[in-house]
């Protein structure tokens, strides 16, 4: 693997959380461990951070079967640019998604068509935007690919384009919330469902957003 020599991409994040180049290796073992046959070799390179960023590292690990369930739940709902009904079933789980989170909508950065804005209780403004894609850029002809897994490879429509993403994007704020640190940060998630259409509807509110 390419980013695993010593000056590669992975390397150098593993080093800002801690894990140097041996750590490192012996991490992956030990993750390895962990899935293949239920337990780790030993504790010695157990993350024992104790601020937030272990926490919210400890819960991401611990939920992983949780959050490719979560990933195949949405891979499996088929919402190509030009499927309204698909579309709509999308919109209609965020919505209770995002509700259970205690996040709410900011109706003036929302079109009810092709963009909508949510936000935290710490509001958007001078906060991070996360921006996510819903639709998968195709039009309804074929048949979608399911959710299938194949060893650590993962294959199913829109996966790469939006599920993925959208997925991440969710339980990073689960984790936030299971720290009680959700509702302290400022967060607004533009979702968006015309980059099949290049953004040709919500691009002038995705800048209002971004402004924010």
């Amino acid at each position: 693997m390419a980013s695993l020599g010593k000056s590669g991409s992975y390397v150098f994040a593993a080093e800002s959380i801690g894990l140097n180049y041996t750590k490192l290796v012996n991490k992956l073992i030990e993750v390895a461990s962990i899935r293949y046959f239920g337990a780790p070799i030993d504790n010695e390179f157990e993350h024992r951070d104790k601020g937030d960023g272990g926490k919210l590292f400890n819960y991401i690990t611990k939920n992983r079967d949780k959050i490719e369930d979560e990933l195949k739940s949405w891979t499996n709902i088929s919402s190509r640019t030009d499927d309204p009904v698909g579309l709509s079933t999308v919109l209609r789980k965020l919505d209770e998604r995002l509700t259970k989170l205690g996040l709410k909508t900011v109706n003036e950065l929302s079109n009810g068509s092709s963009a909508w804005t949510w936000e935290t209780s710490g509001g958007i403004k001078e906060g991070t935007l996360l921006v996510v894609p819903i639709d998968v850029p195709g039009d309804k002809g074929g048949y979608p690919v399911p959710f299938r897994k194949e060893q650590e490879w993962l294959y199913g429509e829109g996966i790469a384009s939006t599920r993925a993403g959208l997925t991440c994007i969710l339980n990073a704020l689960d984790a936030l919330k299971s720290i009680k640190k959700l509702n302290k940060n400022k967060i607004g998630i533009f979702f968006y469902s015309d980059e099949g259409r290049e953004m040709r509807y919500s691009s002038q509110i995705f800048r209002k957003a971004a402004e924010k």
